[in-house]
């Protein structure tokens, strides 16, 4: 009986892995032609100054194999009137984008489909931890002094990817 219960949980327990990265900002234009989808995330503001974190996902086209269709950023907008912050990460390329949401202050879920050569179709969860990033935008327009603040933010958020056999 115990045999009969421990196999599928070891089954489980090998069919999920997790890995964490970091993320620098990119500097790389989205193209606007192939955005397929957006997400609005978050939508804040404090102190006159407007603040926004979305998920942009563009559309690479239809693929013969199993090569990546779309890939997904994170964007961040600081808009004052005294300058405007802004700065983009690419989180991956996928076969297909699932959802977005919010999970608290500064952490995001992003659910996709991908496949990993060495074990195939998986659905992964990022798990974006953005925290850096309002941090490095608040030294940013501190070091501007109230002058005017506009400009590409550098700096860089966390990723935990949690892949799991895809099941269809």
């Amino acid at each position: 009986m115990k045999k009969a219960l421990l196999l599928p949980f070891a089954a489980f327990l090998t069919s999920v892995s997790v890995q964490a990265k970091t993320i620098a900002s990119d500097d790389k234009k989205i193209p606007v032609s192939s955005v397929s989808q957006v997400v609005q995330l978050a939508k804040v503001e404090r102190d006159s100054v407007l603040k926004t974190v979305n998920v942009v996902v563009t559309d690479h086209g239809r693929s013969t194999d199993v090569s990546p269709t779309a890939s997904i950023y994170l964007t961040f907008t600081a808009f004052a009137e005294m300058g405007n912050i802004s700065t983009s990460f690419q989180i991956d390329h996928v076969l297909d984008f699932k959802s977005a949401v919010r999970k608290s202050a500064g952490i995001y879920e992003i659910k996709a489909l991908v496949y990993r050569d060495e074990a195939g179709m998986q659905d992964i969860t990022y798990t974006v931890d953005t925290n850096q990033m309002f941090i490095d935008e608040a030294k940013m327009r501190d070091a501007c002094g109230g002058d005017f603040c506009d400009g590409e933010l550098k700096t860089s958020i966390e990723v935990t990817e949690t892949l799991k056999k895809a099941q269809f």
